[in-house]
């Protein structure tokens, strides 16, 4: 009624946590909203809330919200207001779906929405990357999203009692998966890429159609835990023995006919459980499991124990029930830590007297055998319980010490013994007196328990009786049968016209409604083990309308035996849209960063390249006279030094679109640059939003609205980015070249302007005093090019570099006294020969191409012909404290690496690094599997999960590369002023 007002400061208001669990809330409590502001955690389990009203959603700072075992018919989109949430039960509720919104809780860890009819995840369900846990138990799930490898962070993974047959291949890129139940489902197969779960150690299978394991799954080394029971193993790889860290491994309920020899390698197999298969023979090899505390083979076709079983040691618990046991190995006495030996319904006609050394046997169950007695060495120990006999007692009996007639040894005996076999003990398992030898196929005969009572069957109708059964009359009933009233009711009728309901019309209506109600609760039960007690009713029936409801009872339990006989083999289903959604293909294509080179490759015929070797020379003859420009022309001490500027770049980024940048480096990852650990740039988009704003490739990435990131790691500069919203500022710091001393600027007196020059004949000598400068290719022919002496600046030399696939070249220009070259990026795709004047007769054979070649002194040879060379490569790295010595980029949903190619490729190789030392990887390598996955189609994180899941990696990669299918022919030089012969076409 009243409020809190907070006058004072005494009032305290902020509350943080807030426990409304079991108070039969069917609405939220309006209290709650008070604490809008400081409330963090919520608990709201075992209430009758059915919605969440508008208002709930204000409460922005919640961190933990529990809404479990209430009557929710849906959550609204507003969940996506829980921007700090980070655990959501929903479980036991009546859900009946997701809603997508739920994929902007960014910070949620822990999800369960087990127990609700949700048939289908939402699509940005995968988008909740910082998800650890999550329990989607008994929800009618179909199918599992094909990217369920985005969770890159899950470590447990319920899905039990769901309706899926199949798994999705991107469940191998869960590298942090630690438990992963599967139980009660539909499967029928298991993926291949189920073995490259690195960190997985709990799996469970149960109750599945699986038919046979993969033998990947011995690459699960740090698996403990495997449940396969209840499905329909015919047999077990070899590969299991890879197991080494398992402990637990249950089998029970398959088709197993016998278990690997490999089981022997799993040295740490602490409990095997093989009941209810198909054991013929025990492999010895299970002698070499020696920390095995519980072995359980109930119900197999085992006829003898292999003597290996004097290893386990630790064995506490050996259990062979209902086999076909005919002898107990002596070695038996070596399992010196038996607690419980239980050898019951087998074919045991003598016990060794080793047991005796099992001095911590404290219970024995040998009943249902063929033992004429016991060793007298069992009395030395310390036994709570020896049973011999079904219908046993007492756990312990009195014995007596008497002489075997055979062998002459001390024995015990007493009154269960000799025993009868296994017959009297199998009467449970086998009530129609069948002995185990006449099949194991056949179906297991129904258990339900009975209370039948003798009574001779004789037809109800014909024996005569004085007692009638008739139903209990209603009240209401009684008193309409009564004298006065009707008299009453008749002189009602004559007094009142019109219809009036009589009380008997009541009370049929009445009946049938009581006679429904019975059948809507025979309906709901569906308990298969029930005790019923089948009693026979005696009495002949009178008259047609008194007998009626007795028949329409008697109809009515027949019915019902029927209903609930039909509801037990009824299973309960949700139905639910299994088509798959089609998925609309996007037309905006995200293109790679260009090149600086990239387009200034020329391909051009003779004629165009030598045109374009002449305006080249011709116009930095023209620049160099007009502009004074001297290249290379910085004293000793004054070269340009490289300075580090910090500035400060506000980049918009529209919503729904990414940066446009990739970044690589931070702490404990490869070093982008030299030994410096901090983040970079290292790929900026053109068009993007960070490459608008000036953002450039090598930029060292300080602060991301505020938060520093020169300290951290590669994933928290990752989520920085992601989580900067649509206006990002971003401070950089960028190596910028700085002068040291500005060069020499001459002036116009001391050069002065030349005429334009005229290319030189190759008919003249050049003079004396002239200069030669070459033309040289990198094919490694060189041209020589005389040029007149003149008053401007030297002309320098031209390379031309034929293209490389890793390094683009350019042509180079120097004077013969400077030693640093200038580069210009131009590319000319074709070999030079070199080539003297043709004589006059000799001119009128050549072609337009060898003319132009002639007027410019040089001549182009046809292109080579070249093909693509492509290889697989496979190499292991091992980790060391600097990481594996490289770098990736590329990935599905990241900017190309390399064309319109979405793979993940090698970028950088580091200096001094394991890659490096390695020598089998490059720059430019497609990366085809990491640790046996296939990552061809798989997204840039993911590569990254698998790379780093652990210290040993297996690389396959891919490589393409140009080589020269036929070398073209070189012309030999003439010698001097000689005719040139003319080439063959």
């Amino acid at each position: 009624m009243f409020k809190c007002i907070p006058l004072f400061r005494a009032c305290n208001r902020q509350v943080e946590y807030v426990d409304k669990r079991h108070c039969n809330l069917v609405i939220v409590p309006d209290d709650i909203y008070r604490y809008a502001r400081t409330l963090e955690e919520l608990l709201l389990d075992g209430n009758q809330i059915r919605e969440l009203p508008r208002p709930f959603f204000r409460l922005m700072n919640l961190r933990k919200l529990s809404i479990s075992d209430n009557e929710l018919l849906r959550l609204p989109g507003e969940i996506s207001n829980f921007m700090s949430l980070m655990e959501l039960d929903c479980s036991r509720n009546d859900l009946p779906d997701i809603p997508e919104n739920i994929k902007f809780c960014k910070s949620l860890s822990v999800v369960d929405f087990s127990g609700n009819p949700i048939a289908k995840l939402p699509d940005g369900f995968t988008q909740l990357r910082g998800l650890r846990y999550v329990a989607l138990n008994d929800i009618s799930l179909h199918k599992l999203p094909g990217d369920i490898g985005s969770l890159s962070n899950l470590i447990t993974l319920e899905l039990r009692e769901n309706l899926l047959k199949v798994l999705p291949t991107s469940l191998s890129f869960l590298v942090k998966l630690e438990q992963l139940d599967l139980g009660a489902n539909e499967l029928e197969e298991l993926p291949e890429t189920l073995g490259a779960l690195p960190n997985l150690k709990e799996l469970w299978l149960d109750g599945n159609e699986i038919k046979e394991l993969p033998p990947e799954i011995g690459h699960l080394k740090k698996l403990s835990c495997l449940d396969v029971s209840e499905n329909k193993l015919e047999f077990l790889p070899d590969e299991i023995g890879g197991l080494v860290s398992l402990t637990d491994l249950h089998l029970s309920q398959n088709c197993l006919e016998a278990l690997p020899d490999t089981i022997g390698k799993l040295k740490q197999l602490a409990m095997l459980k093989v009941d209810q298969n198909r054991i013929l023979v025990l492999t010895p090899d299970i002698g070499s499991c020696e920390r095995i505390r519980e072995l359980i083979l109930t119900e197999n076709l085992l006829q003898e124990i292999p003597p290996s079983i004097g290893n386990l040691k630790e064995m506490i618990n050996f259990n062979v029930d209902r086999n076909r046991l005919l002898s107990v190995p002596d070695e038996i006495g070596g399992c010196v830590k038996l607690g419980v030996l239980s050898l019951r319904d087998n074919r045991l006609t003598r016990l060794p007297s080793e047991l005796g050394n099992l001095k911590e046997l404290h219970v024995m169950d040998v009943a249902g055998n063929r033992l004429e007695n016991l060793p007298f060495s069992i009395t030395a120990l310390n036994l709570k319980a020896v049973w011999l006999s079904e219908n046993q007692s007492q756990p312990m009996v009195k014995f007596q010490a008497e002489d075997d007639e055979k062998t002459g040894d001390k024995v015990l005996t007493c009154f269960l013994l000799p025993q009868q076999g296994p017959s009297a003990s199998m009467e449970n398992l086998f009530p129609d007196g069948r002995s185990m030898d006449e099949g194991w196929n056949e179906p297991v005969p129904d258990r339900t328990s009975k209370v039948l009572f003798d009574a001779p069957e004789e037809n109800e109708e014909e024996k005569p009786t004085t007692f009638v059964r008739h139903n209990t009359p209603h009240p209401r009933e009684l008193k309409t049968r009564h004298p006065k009233y009707l008299a009453k009711q008749q002189n009602k009728h004559a007094e009142e016209d019109g219809h009036v309901m009589s009380a008997e019309s009541e009370d049929e209506n009445e009946d049938d409604d009581d006679e429904q109600t019975p059948l809507v609760a025979a309906n709901q039960h569906v308990s298969v083990e029930q005790q019923r007690v089948e009693m026979s009713h005696e009495g002949p029936r009178e008259e047609e309308e008194e007998d009626q409801p007795e028949r329409a009872e008697d109809d009515f339990d027949e019915e019902a035996e029927e209903t609930d006989d039909e509801d037990r083999e009824r299973q309960v289903t949700f139905s639910s849209d299994t088509e798959d959604v089609e998925k609309n293909d996007s037309k905006l294509q995200r293109r790679d960063t260009p090149h600086h080179l990239k387009g200034k490759r020329l391909n051009l015929d003779e004629e165009t390249a030598a045109d374009a070797v002449a305006a080249i020379l011709q116009r930095h003859q023209s620049q160099s006279s007009q502009k004074g420009i001297v290249l290379n022309s910085y004293d000793p001490g004054d070269e340009p030094e490289m300075e580090e500027q910090q500035m400060t770049l506000s980049i918009q980024r529209p919503p729904g679109m990414g940066l446009g940048v990739s970044i690589a480096g931070g702490r404990g990852s490869t070093p982008y640059k030299g030994d410096d650990e901090g983040i970079f740039i290292s790929r900026v988009s053109d068009d993007g939003p960070a490459g608008k704003a000036g953002v450039k490739v090598g930029d060292k990435l300080l602060e991301v609205n505020g938060a520093h990131l020169e300290e951290a790691e590669h994933h928290e500069a990752v989520d920085c980015l992601r989580n900067s919203g649509n206006t990002v500022q971003v401070v950089v710091m960028r190596e910028v070249m700085v002068d040291r001393k500005p060069p020499p600027q001459p002036s116009s007196v001391d050069v002065p302007q030349p005429r334009p020059p005229t290319p030189p004949s190759l008919h003249d000598e050049p003079p004396a005093d002239a200069k030669k400068h070459s033309i040289s290719f990198a094919s490694g022919h060189e041209v020589e090019v005389p040029m007149k002496s003149s008053p401007q600046p030297n002309l320098p030399n031209i390379t031309v570099q034929e293209p490389s696939p890793m390094k683009k070249g350019g042509i180079s220009f120097a004077s013969e006294g400077q030693p640093e070259d200038e580069e210009i990026p131009l590319e000319i795709a074709v070999p030079v020969t070199k080539c003297n004047p043709p004589s006059d007769s000799q001119e009128e054979a050549l072609t337009d191409e060898q003319a132009s070649s002639k007027k410019h002194g040089v001549t182009f040879a046809p292109e080579p012909e070249v093909e693509i060379h492509a290889e697989t490569i496979a190499t292991t790295l091992v980790r060391d404290q600097r990481g594996l010595g490289f770098s990736i980029a590329g990935g599905k949903g990241s900017t190309p690496y390399k064309g319109n190619d979405t793979g993940v490729f090698i970028s950088r190789i580091a200096e001094d690094g394991i890659a490096e030392a390695d020598g089998k990887l490059d720059v430019g390598d497609k990366i085809i599997s990491i640790n046996s996955v296939d990552v061809t189609e798989s997204r840039h994180d993911q590569a990254v999960s698998l790379l780093t899941s652990s210290d040993r990696i297996q690389l396959v990669v891919y490589r393409e590369h140009l080589v020269i299918k036929q070398e073209p022919p070189v012309a030999p030089t003439p010698p001097p002023h000689t005719s040139l012969p003319p080439r063959s076409p």
